[in-house]
């Protein structure tokens, strides 16, 4: 079976997660605001597209860009991603 390069990873990783995630979070957003109802899935379809369509890009600059740094650092309480906290 043939894999994808190394290189790909920054892509695949979010696809999946992205994927997966607003599958499941858009379904059970569908299933309590419709219950279930008749055409219960095209609604679910249309969300999870609609979903997906915002989450995969938005995953992808910030796993790949410079906000996963800074909002790492921010959230370790370090003043730059590259300068750890002193005595940490």
């Amino acid at each position: 079976m043939k894999k994808l390069p190394a290189r790909m990873m920054h892509f695949a990783l979010p696809l999946a997660l992205t994927f997966i995630m607003t599958f499941f979070v858009s379904g059970v957003a569908t299933l309590r605001a419709v219950g279930f109802a008749s055409g219960m899935m095209a609604k679910w379809m249309e969300s999870w597209m609609a979903s997906w369509i915002l989450a995969f890009p938005i995953m992808l600059a910030f796993l790949t860009g410079w906000a996963a740094g800074e909002v790492a650092g921010y959230l370790a309480g370090a003043d730059s991603p590259r300068r750890p906290v002193a005595g940490a």
